[in-house]
């Protein structure tokens, strides 16, 4: 229990520590046979004891309670949370002291629930009625979400989804908050046929990013979407499929360019779209119309480039097309026979906050 004695003895101010009978600092006794006292218990030493506790509490920001005998212990606990993460609890004290907290200083309560002062000289206590403070996370996560915080040698280390296919992804322990990036797959480029003919490159699919509130073991299909095939002689190339992670976000694959049998086809692929993100959602990059020497380049992914030079040395009368890099859609393929690029598959990260 952290409270301050309160019998009816007890005084309104802290009284002085008396200059009399003052021996040396040592260790209370109960007395011994060889005639040494009882170590007496003076009403100041009690004092000190009682005024430590409270401070403690206080400085945690509780409310002392005579009824909690665990505020001490509570106490330790916050102060020692808010000293790793480096934000002060609330303290009535402190804002006594200030004249109220300044606008955008930023305290931990009691619950572990950080908050941003949204005026000067706020007097007003952190999520009570009509106070002047918000949620640091305020439209990104709430309460529980908050918990996730933590020091750089407890970051949790982010899972990585490459292939196409479905997947399960688990909220590990402690873990209340994810930031998801999601890349669809992209479109495969066409393919050309005949003599001086080119096909167009497939578009890249979308990307979207947000932040989202989970509960440590919830369960999250992830969908990674493939990339669609290049287009054989003179064929159109496939659609790259969606992305997706489950209660989060999606992106779209992008749609595949069109082949040619002869001439330049001008059937490049459009980009993906994406839905969910509350940080980005991008569209995915369109592919370029087919060239009169090369097949069109596919989109690049958000984050991704093309790279027209690593074509430019070509002079093969058959070219296969490639693939952006890292992601992004098929180059069409160029001369009799030339196949269309592959477009990549989509590509999931999620990051434990």
């Amino acid at each position: 229990m952290v409270y301050r004695i309160d019998d009816v003895t007890a005084v309104s101010s802290l009284p002085p520590v008396p200059s009399d009978n003052i021996g040396q600092p040592g260790f209370f006794t109960g007395g011994s046979t060889a005639g040494q006292s009882a170590t007496r218990v003076r009403f100041w030493w009690l004092n000190m004891v009682q005024e430590e506790l409270v401070a403690f509490a206080k400085a945690a920001g509780l409310e002392i309670d005579k009824a909690n005998n665990g505020q001490a212990l509570a106490g330790a606990r916050i102060l020692f949370a808010a000293a790793e993460r480096g934000v002060a609890p609330y303290s009535t004290t402190l804002a006594k002291l200030l004249g109220g907290y300044p606008k955008y200083a930023v305290v931990v309560d009691a619950n572990g629930a950080f908050w941003v002062s949204q005026s000067d000289g706020n007097m007003t206590v952190p999520g009570a009625d009509g106070a002047n403070w918000v949620l640091f996370f305020d439209g990104y996560a709430k309460s529980d979400a908050l918990k996730s915080l933590r020091p750089l040698s407890q970051i949790i280390q982010p899972v990585v989804f490459s292939s196409g296919g479905t997947y399960t992804y688990t909220v590990p322990a402690n873990v209340y908050g994810i930031r998801v990036k999601c890349w669809g797959g992209s479109g495969g480029g066409g393919g050309s046929a005949g003599n001086g003919s080119s096909g167009a490159g497939g578009a890249s699919g979308a990307y979207s990013e947000g932040i989202y509130t989970v509960v440590p073991g919830q369960e999250l299909q992830v969908v990674v979407g493939s990339g669609g095939s290049g287009g054989a002689s003179g064929g159109d190339g496939t659609g790259g499929t969606t992305s997706s992670v489950q209660g989060c976000c999606t992106s779209t694959g992008g749609s595949w360019g069109a082949g040619a049998t002869n001439g330049i086809s001008p059937g490049y692929g459009y980009g993906g779209t994406a839905n969910g993100g509350n940080i980005w959602n991008v569209g995915g990059q369109n592919g370029q119309t087919a060239q009169i020497y090369r097949g069109g380049l596919g989109g690049a992914s958000f984050g991704c480039v093309q790279d027209p030079a690593a074509f430019a040395s070509m002079t093969s009368q058959v070219i296969d097309g490639l693939i952006s890099w890292p992601l992004g859609g098929g180059q069409g393929g160029y001369g009799p026979g030339g196949k269309g690029a592959r477009g990549s598959d989509g590509y999931v990260i999620v990051e434990g906050l």
